[in-house]
């Protein structure tokens, strides 16, 4: 493996990085949300109560239509569904390299080629997969 260069980083991406942020906040809170109200048969309503937040805020927050939310609003809405926010730093040459190609992956080869690196769509969970999509529609 060959180690990781800061002289590479490529300013070009960093919306593309900030974007992806944005998008795993938000899936984290959306199935820290699933959860808990599907088990507590809760509403936006009494999370915002429970925040001393605003109905709408809140569920423009849950429901992604937020331009965009603080890594402290997002610690205070998953602590209140009970929650921890955990980050954790991943080497970039340790991720699994991301395939951004909308067509289908039988026409890129993908599947049953090993040695493209990219997984197959069995081998992807479905938030991933979501994940995915959405990088997929912003870039479009």
């Amino acid at each position: 493996m060959v180690p990781y260069d800061v002289r590479s980083y490529e300013r070009s991406r960093e919306e593309d990085v900030k974007g992806e942020a944005r998008v795993s906040a938000f899936f984290a809170l959306r199935k820290a949300w699933k959860d808990r109200s599907a088990a507590n048969n809760l509403k936006a309503q009494d999370l915002a109560a429970a925040l001393g937040k605003d109905k709408g805020y809140v569920s423009r927050v849950l429901s992604g239509r937020a331009r965009t939310i603080t890594l402290e609003t997002l610690a205070v809405f998953l602590n209140a569904l009970g929650y921890h926010l955990s980050i954790s730093p991943i080497r970039i040459e340790d991720l699994p390299r991301a395939n951004y190609d909308a067509r289908p992956a039988e026409s890129q080869g993908l599947i049953g080629d090993s040695t493209s690196g990219a997984f197959e769509p069995e081998e992807t969970s479905e938030l991933a997969m979501e994940l995915e999509t959405k990088q997929a529609q912003r870039k479009s």
